[in-house]
């Protein structure tokens, strides 16, 4: 993790004025910051006085978790009096909850698929790290969008370890599984019931107090899966490797013309009329299935 003092924070939001304030909940408050001469931008987490174990657990899950599809911790500042700042990733673009409030049409089917699939990705990882992480507040609200337009999932104050110390079932009206009730009923499948409500979210543009008819194709492909993960029985819940498989899946149909053209637009040039024209990149953004999900190449660039 990088290395900042509390005065270098404290004068990069100008004493954490209203100015910089991105957020607030029921933690604290998130400002944005410039450091390190203008060449780092972060997030800046201030606790409020009631959420101090909160920010403790969040610091331990992350300091020793670190992944694409999540927003990491970049530093962890503490002042005179003991109290810590928590420095994130910044993530410009907001929430996915702003986004909800509006019928998904048929140009942006591809794009709210790809945001399951970058999510699902993320629990994917919590759930495989040893011993596995369980989030337990999957929400539109906790999913941002970085610069690229990378969906990433937020705020770990209530994930935990499995087989860690009993914690009090916690979570967010709407998305918390109903059955979970106390410590014995904390399983993966509390962050796959989560899941599938986001995904009933975004195929609906509606959000979880709202819920109505979807439509057929991608969307109703999707519903099905979110219809899986809100089992009412644990037990019949697909863990999150077969329901990333699953939504991928879902989509091939919209998928497979791209990968097509993205041959194309990798050899430079197009045929037409027997004259050759070459592909001005840029003109139009033409992806392929890796890039419109995750903006970059094979390797993650």
């Amino acid at each position: 993790m990088r290395e900042f003092s509390y005065d270098e924070v404290k004068a990069a939001t100008k004493d954490f004025s209203l100015d910089h304030l991105i957020g607030k909940g029921s933690h604290g408050c998130v400002y944005k910051a410039i450091l390190d001469g203008g060449k780092v931008v972060v997030a800046v987490k201030k606790p409020s006085v009631v959420a101090p174990a909160h920010i403790d657990n969040e610091i331990d899950i992350l300091s020793s978790y670190n992944s694409r599809y999540i927003v990491n911790l970049v530093a962890v500042v503490t002042n005179q009096g003991g109290s810590q700042l928590l420095l994130l990733d910044y993530m410009p673009n907001g929430s996915l909850e702003k986004f909800l409030p509006s019928r998904p049409d048929q140009s942006e089917l591809a794009w709210r698929a790809s945001v399951a699939i970058q999510v699902g990705r993320a629990l994917v990882g919590l759930h495989r790290a040893n011993p596995p992480i369980i989030h337990r507040d999957v929400k539109s609200a906790n999913i941002l969008f970085d610069e690229r337009w990378r969906a990433r999932l937020a705020d770990f104050s209530l994930a935990v370890r499995a087989g860690g110390p009993c914690r009090p079932a916690a979570g967010t009206m709407g998305y918390i599984d109903p059955g979970y009730i106390g410590p014995s009923e904390l399983k993966p499948g509390v962050d796959v019931f989560s899941f599938g409500v986001v995904v009933m979210e975004l195929v609906s543009g509606r959000r979880a107090m709202e819920m109505g008819e979807v439509g057929e194709g991608v969307m109703g492909r999707m519903a099905s899966v979110a219809l899986r993960c809100v089992e009412k029985d644990d037990g019949r819940r697909p863990g999150m490797e077969e329901v990333v498989e699953e939504l991928e899946r879902a989509i091939e149909r919209v998928w497979w013309p791209l990968e097509v053209v993205r041959r194309w637009v990798r050899r430079g040039l197009r045929r037409r009329g027997g004259r050759r024209v070459k592909v001005v990149r840029g003109a139009t953004r033409v992806v392929c299935r890796k890039h419109l999900i995750e903006d970059g190449d094979e390797n993650g660039n």
